[in-house]
């Protein structure tokens, strides 16, 4: 039968969900393999439609390049499965992310394995955080008050922006999605500024490693499993209530009835709640109150 788990690792493939080094390791262990002309595995018909069925269904998916493997995929399940087995539990598959809204408004989606400390004295005025391991960070913009990432020997200074940020003892990746982000060695005082849709590996003993455009996957990747995607394309209001409601842990109500047959176009991504409420007052022409956790949005309706 299919490997279980070597199925699981074709999903993802055809979700589009694998990492740059995912794919790398993925193409050269099936290159390797059909290169040393390995034997093909015995599996039922039944086995080899349910497989072509899972391709067939992914080909919509954009990849970076046409492997000779997928027409031939009966002979590439292989019979070294042990070794797809330990590939797809080594890799590092997209993990979950646990969200933080600190109380300047700023996102915090932490990865798997990751923690985020503060002192009783965070706030609007004292931005300061210590991070270990990674996490993706929507900071909510203050010119006045920087906003301080401790992560291990490293200190990242920002005013308003989204970044990932993953820390390890010898370095720091930091890829930027909008704004600047400032990184600095905490021994050294070596830094680098890092702007938008940059990705760099910065370490005290080697320097600026990489400094590179990120590409539309390692943005996919950081953005994984988090509600940071606000993009929205004639879209009724009922749904963008729903999404705006996730992100932000808020409760909507619209008095009129009729503002749920609105539709919008618009681009939320790395505001925050406020502005977010203010470009769709603006859309709409209709007004907006925040109590707490709970958010009014009155005006007049659209017809269906």
């Amino acid at each position: 039968m299919i490997s279980e788990d070597f199925e699981k690792l074709l999903d993802l493939y055809l979700k589009g969900r694998l990492s740059a080094k995912q794919k790398a390791q993925l193409e050269k262990l099936l290159d390797d393999f059909q290169a040393k002309g390995g034997e093909p595995y015995e599996f039922t018909g039944r086995d080899a439609d349910h497989l072509w069925k899972r391709i067939d269904a992914g080909t919509t998916v954009k990849k970076s390049r046409t492997w000779p493997w997928i027409p031939m995929a009966a002979a590439i399940i292989i019979a070294c499965t042990a070794a797809l087995f330990a590939l797809f539990w080594n890799l590092e598959t997209p993990q979950l992310s646990n969200k933080i809204i600190l109380s300047d408004g700023t996102l915090v989606w932490l990865r798997d394995g990751a923690t985020l400390k503060y002192s009783g004295s965070f706030s609007n005025i004292n931005r300061e955080v210590t991070l270990t391991g990674e996490a993706l960070f929507e900071v909510a913009r203050d010119p006045e008050h920087p906003f301080v990432i401790n992560c291990g020997r490293y200190v990242a200074s920002v005013l308003g922006t989204s970044f990932n940020i993953k820390a390890t003892d010898s370095a720091v990746e930091l890829t930027v999605l909008t704004g600047k982000v400032k990184i600095t060695s905490a021994t050294t005082d070596q830094s680098v500024v890092v702007g938008s849709r940059e990705h760099v590996v910065f370490s005290e003993s080697k320097g600026i490693v990489t400094k590179e455009d990120p590409g539309t996957e390692q943005i996919e990747s950081v953005v994984a499993n988090t509600q940071y995607d606000m993009h929205f394309e004639d879209t009724r209001m009922d749904e963008i209530v729903r999404r705006v409601e996730g992100k932000f842990d808020v409760k909507i109500e619209l008095t009129n009835e009729g503002l749920f047959n609105c539709m919008i176009s618009a681009d939320f991504t790395d505001q925050s709640l406020p502005v977010t409420l203010t470009m769709i007052s603006e859309a709409l022409g209709v007004d907006y109150t925040i109590d707490g956790e709970d958010v009014t949005i009155r005006g007049a309706g659209c017809p269906r």
